[in-house]
């Protein structure tokens, strides 16, 4: 039932109020449903001393009535109002506003409170349909809940099996990954023992294994002490092996804490075992035992079990990879056999390819590599070639070239033959024997590897050398020997004779110009044959500190035919006593062998420079000539032991490399380069002045 009051004071004489009162009262009624709420509008009418206190006593008792003011017929409300009293009286109470007096003014401002009323009932309606509604969902949506979480459970349960599932054959494919990356039986059982940490009952495997290598041998980790800085010594896990002094039970069935395994344990490690799970990986031919996984534990019956279970899939990868290692520890152990077997040989072995390419190498033929300062490759894919000889081609005389096919097509020669092929090549000064074998892996197959073994002859080269150069001298000496006998004699007599007759007063000072000659030309034949005979001496003399003036005008003296159609022009040191510690007769054989060439090489007649000279505290000897010239293919090897660019016949290739042999034996240095202006060859010597070092 709704009830709709008018509340009103103050002076109401036309009854205007009364009247608006009236006429909304009975529109309210007709408008709004009997919902039971309360509509009141009240109106203070007129100016009042006491307003503050009256609207506080109609908020106490109306607290949601609408308060709107009307003024006094007989005075303006707004004007006994000051604005700033108005404005608090507004906030404070909630005025709603003025209101004219007339009935319309009224009914207006009733109608404004019933329409917000009447919104206010239908959003409180709103509402409670609005929760109405809003329980029966929850309580439909508890019920769907309940439906799905009864048909579904079973696919849970299916999610759940399958993600184990999924997860166990991810962890077993991640352990075979893992296992393939293995190369050491330790490092496996470090990893098996990763794999079954979750099992904590359970302690680090052991392995028992047979390998042609170490025998029979029980694997397991064990505990190592070590000492630090301070007195706490300090312990950590290490995987070791002993050798076992009987095989162990061969069965090749999975055993879970069987007594035969647990009595054999306790017996090979001495101490107290306690009980185990045995799990054979395979049956090994060569021996009688297979590899055997031993565990030690203290589960109960059911872990057991699902122990083994879950080492069962894991049995298979573990045989694999325990054979993998077991197979490469073997071929490592027979490679590093004939590594071992080669590299103990002292000459330089190698294993090449019909490419030059060098596959295989021991010590001493590596070494080549590593004394090249300017090596930056890598030894195994070098040519051998590169490797032996540091050059860009292969070496002169190489055979392997003979062997090598045409392109797109296969040498018959290398198909068929086998005979092993011998040459010699050249490294720095050193000369080697170089015998290849070649390498047939099947009857019909053609031979496109051979086995290179390089023998130094250089030394034995040069005792040949020396053989030969002294058997040489000694011919000479023989000669020099009976031309002295035949000529010191003879030349003795007319030296005497004409120093006689030089004296006989008888003869005119021409005739005694004359006899002087014979005398002097005497004296000159007799040293000829003096240098010559000390030329060929083969003893050898103790080192003496002679003049390098001296030494070289001796051997120029024999040397008289081969430069007669030569200019000679000495420039000797301007003291005339350029002093070295030497043999004077080696030292005669070096200058005789670049002087004799230097003749040679200019065909026609040409010009010979020879100076001595201080440089730096050395003794300096320098011979030049004006003829072409060493070609620059060869200038590096013109002291290699028998290199000769001469013909069959005409020369051994010996005397340069004794010339340097000679003058690296006084502590000097010997070098050879051509000039420009003129054109022509150099050869320096260098000695310590003085004998000093």
């Amino acid at each position: 039932m709704i009830q709709g009051s008018i509340l009103y004071e103050g002076h109401d004489s036309d009854g205007f109020i009364r009247e608006g009162a009236f006429r909304s009262r009975t529109l309210l009624t007709a408008r709004l449903p009997e919902t039971g709420s309360r509509l009141a509008a009240a109106f203070v009418v007129g100016s009042r001393s006491d307003l503050v206190a009256y609207l506080e006593n109609l908020r106490q008792h109306e607290p949601a009535v609408d308060i709107w003011l009307i003024p006094d017929d007989r005075e303006d409300l707004k004007q006994s109002l000051p604005a700033p009293l108005l404005m608090q009286l507004i906030n404070r109470f909630r005025i709603r506003g003025w209101v004219a007096r007339s009935v319309s003014e009224i009914e207006r401002a009733i109608a404004i409170g019933s329409r917000e009323l009447e919104s206010r009932e239908r959003y409180l309606k709103s509402r409670k349909e609005l929760g109405s509604r809003n329980r029966q969902l929850h309580d439909l949506q508890e019920n769907l809940e309940k439906i799905v979480a009864e048909r579904t459970s079973y696919l849970s349960d299916a999610e759940r099996e399958l993600h184990r599932r999924t997860q166990a054959t991810r962890d077993l494919v991640r352990f075979i990954k893992d296992l393939s990356q293995t190369e050491t039986i330790e490092e496996i059982l470090q990893l098996l023992g990763h794999e079954v940490k979750s099992f904590h009952e359970v302690r680090a495997p052991m392995l028992a294994l047979v390998s042609p290598e170490f025998g029979a041998r029980l694997h397991f980790q064990q505990s190592r002490s070590g000492g630090g800085k301070s007195s706490v010594r300090a312990m950590e896990r290490g995987w070791g092996s002993k050798p076992v002094s009987k095989l162990w039970p061969a069965r090749s069935v999975i055993r879970v804490n069987d007594q035969e395994d647990q009595t054999y344990l306790a017996q090979e490690l001495g101490r107290p075992v306690a009980r185990t799970v045995a799990l054979p990986l395979g049956k090994d031919s060569r021996s009688v035992a297979g590899p055997l996984l031993i565990f030690e534990h203290s589960f109960d019956g059911a872990k057991a079990d699902r122990f083994k279970n879950f080492l069962l899939p894991r049995m298979e990868p573990l045989s694999t990879a325990l054979d993998r290692v077991v197979i490469n520890r073997e071929m490592h152990a027979a490679s590093r056999l004939w590594e071992s077997t080669f590299d103990g040989v002292a000459d330089p072995i190698a294993v090449i390819d019909l490419d030059f390419r060098v596959l295989r190498m021991n010590q001493a033929f590596s070494r080549y590599e590593e004394l090249r300062a300017d090596s930056k490759s890598d030894t195994k894919a070098g040519r051998c070639y590169e490797i032996f000889a540091g050059r860009n081609e292969p070496c002169e005389g190489c055979r392997l070239k003979e062997w090598r096919p045409a392109v797109g097509q296969a040498s018959a020669r290398a198909a068929k033959a086998t005979e092993p092929l011998d040459w010699q090549v050249r490294r720095g000064h050193n000369v080697y024997d170089v015998n290849g074998y070649p390498i047939r892996f099947q009857d019909d197959a053609p031979i496109g590897t051979f086995i290179h073994h390089y023998s130094d002859v250089t030394k034995s080269l040069e005792l040949k050398g020396h053989a030969f150069q002294g058997e040489k001298m000694a011919a000479i000496g023989l000669m020099a020997g009976n031309i002295a006998h035949e000529l010191n004699n003879p030349l003795a007599g007319l030296r005497s004779l004409a120093q006689v007759l030089r004296h006989d007063s008888r003869y005119p000072d021409s005739v005694k110009s004359d006899l002087q000659e014979i005398e002097k030309a005497a004296e000159r034949s007799s040293a000829i044959i003096r240098d010559l005979m000390e030329f060929s001496s083969a003893e050898d003399k103790p080192r003496e500190v002679v003049s390098l003036n001296h030494v070289t005008d001796s051997a120029l003296n024999m040397l008289k035919t081969a430069l007669h159609d030569h200019a000679v022009d000495t420039q000797f040191d301007e003291d005339g006593n350029v002093q070295v510690l030497i043999e004077p007769h080696l030292m005669q054989h070096v200058i005789f062998n670049i002087v004799n060439n230097a003749c040679q090489a200019m065909r026609e007649s040409g010009r010979l420079e020879i100076e001595t000279k201080h440089e730096g505290g050395k003794a300096v000897l320098e011979i030049r000539d004006t003829g072409p010239g060493i070609p620059d293919e060869i200038l590096a090897r013109i002291f290699e032991p028998f290199f000769t660019t001469k013909g069959a016949g005409q020369g051994t290739g010996l005397g340069l490399s004794m010339s340097r042999w000679v003058v690296e034996s006084f502590d000097g240095k010997i070098q050879a380069f051509n000039r420009l202006s003129p054109k022509g060859a150099v050869f320096r010597i260098e000695l310590p002045a003085g004998g000093a070092k």
